[in-house]
C-alpha cells in the first residue's frame, strides 16, 4: 500500500498531531520527547506524517534550529563544523518510523518530502543510524561533514552512540 505524505505546520497541526508526531520520535529512542515539542512548536518547522490506512507509519520534519544548537554543533567537542543560517537555514530531523512499518521505503519517502519543503535551500541533519548516514540521506545529497561525536540517550539501557553531521547545499 502506499503511504500518504501529509504536511503541516505549527499552526495548522493539532493537538493530537503533534502529540501522536512526539510519540512516535521518542519511541524509537533517538530524541527525547520534550526536546521533539520544543522542536516542533518553533515557527517556520514542517511536520510530516506518512500515513497507510489510518495508521502513522512515519514522521519527519523540516526544523528551523536556533542559533544556539548551531553554534554547540559547530563546537570542536561535537562535529567541529560551522553552520551558518544563511547556508543552512533549516535542519532534516525527527526521522522516525514505526516498527511495523520498517523496510517499506518510508524513511526515504519521508526525506524526499522534507527535502522538497526546502525549496531548494541548504540543510543540514544529524543522524546515529547507519542505514541513514550512509545510504538515505546520501542519495539526497548530503554528503557527511567534520567529525563524528559521542552521544548519550536519556534510556541508560541504549547507552552512547555516535552521532553524523551530513549536509545538503542549496540547489536553488
Amino acid at each position: 500500500m502506499t503511504p500518504t505524505l501529509l504536511t503541516r505546520t505549527v499552526e495548522e497541526a493539532t493537538l493530537n498531531e503533534r502529540e501522536t508526531f512526539t510519540r512516535l520520535v521518542q519511541s524509537r529512542e533517538a530524541v527525547d520527547g520534550k526536546f521533539v515539542q520544543r522542536g516542533i512548536e518553533r515557527p517556520g518547522v514542517k511536520i510530516v506524517f506518512a500515513t497507510i490506512g489510518v495508521e502513522v507509519g512515519g514522521v519527519a520534519a523540516l526544523k528551523v534550529p536556533t542559533g544556539s544548537y548551531r553554534s554547540r554543533l559547530g563546537e570542536r567537542a561535537k562535529a567541529g563544523f560551522l553552520l551558518p543560517e544563511k547556508l543552512f537555514p533549516f535542519e532534516l530531523g525527527y526521522v522516525a518510523v514505526a516498527p511495523n512499518f520498517e523496510g517499506k521505503g518510508l524513511a526515504k519517502q519521508l526525506v524526499e518530502k522534507v527535502v522538497s519543503l526546502s525549496d531548494g535551500k541548504g540543510l543540514f541533519a544529524t543522524s546515529s543510524n547507519p542505514v541513514m548516514v550512509e545510504h538515505i540521506l546520501p542519495k539526497y545529497g548530503f554528503i557527511r561533514v567534520g567529525s563524528p561525536w559521542t552521544g548519550t540517550r536519556s534510556s541508560e539501557s541504549i547507552g552512547n552512540y555516535t552521532l553524523h553531521l551530513l549536509v545538503r547545499k542549496a540547489t536553488e
